[in-house]
């Protein structure tokens, strides 16, 4: 056994002998493996103490608080996030102001509200480790780049916003559009409605929920569709009537129970008559005015 061993080193002595630059490369490469690997312990094991002591440096008696989860966030926004009050009120958004280039007049505001540096940093940040980089400020606020062009392009904007309008008053069909949009079209048009602008409160309380449906609009909406519905159980009604009168019928109307389908009918043709299903309405989309004459 013994000899076996040392024919193996002197076969082995041998071969790192005739291979010398094979041998020292194989050597140099185990040391800087291992040498590697001794460094990567002693960084992360101080930078795990670093922290470690920070923290202690803090005391058992801090806190921290905050109105945001804390710890990096990856994935999508949240349903809060998404909301407009919230990243508003959270400076994620800014607003568009009207602005004088050249002699003239630039209705800015037009856009809106539009994201900034904040936005970038707290939601592309999830995405890109570097949002600055992705979206930069010339980006974000473009008539950075070149204010002539800016003010051409929301001129070609305004310009548009005219034309669209205008085919609602051509047509007339603006008579038939909702109060909030009815006012947008006379603003897009005209630059106001009633001499109010789009920023005046009055005019921003029309898109909320609450003032559309308790809107003369709506209410003549609802009482369109118990129109249509009143027409509709009514003919039900008379084709269900003039079937039970049919004496060629009497076989058939008994067995489909005819009878029994006219009163229920008529029945419903009372509901939908009366007040309380107008009141029952509320809430849904309605239909259109000419639908219930």
């Amino acid at each position: 056994m013994a000899h076996d061993y040392r024919e193996n080193l002197i076969l082995a002595l041998e071969t790192l002998r005739a291979h010398k630059m094979r041998s020292f490369l194989a050597i140099l490469g185990v040391m800087i493996g291992v040498g590697v690997i001794i460094v990567v312990a002693a960084l992360l094991g101080g930078f795990d103490q670093s922290v470690r002591d920070a923290i202690i440096s803090f005391g058992a008696d801090t806190a921290f608080i905050s109105q945001y989860e804390q710890g990096p966030r990856t994935g999508r926004m949240t349903a809060e996030e998404r909301d407009p009050r919230f990243l508003i009120s959270n400076d994620y958004l800014e607003k568009c102001e009207d602005f004088d280039h050249a002699g003239k007049r630039v209705l800015a505001s037009r856009l809106g509200y539009r994201i900034n540096a904040r936005f970038a940093h707290a939601f592309f940040g999830r995405v890109f480790n570097h949002p600055h980089e992705v979206l930069t400020r010339e980006m974000l606020r473009p008539e950075l780049q070149d204010m002539a062009i800016f003010a051409d392009g929301m001129e070609n904007i305004i310009t548009t916003q005219k034309r669209v309008a205008q085919m609602y008053f051509e047509d007339e069909s603006v008579a038939l559009a909702c109060p909030p949009l009815k006012a947008l079209l006379h603003i897009m048009l005209c630059g106001e409605w009633e001499g109010k602008g789009l920023l005046h409160p009055e005019v921003r309380l029309m898109f909320t929920q609450e003032s559309l449906l308790a809107s003369g609009w709506y209410a003549a909406r609802l009482k369109a569709k118990q129109g249509v519905d009143r027409r509709l159980w009514r003919r039900h009604v008379d084709y269900l009537d003039r079937f039970l009168k049919n004496s060629s019928h009497a076989d058939e109307a008994e067995r489909l129970d005819i009878a029994g389908r006219l009163k229920s009918a008529r029945k419903k043709l009372e509901e939908v008559a009366a007040p309380a299903y107008l009141e029952s309405l509320h809430g849904t989309l309605g239909a259109e005015p000419m639908l219930g004459r």
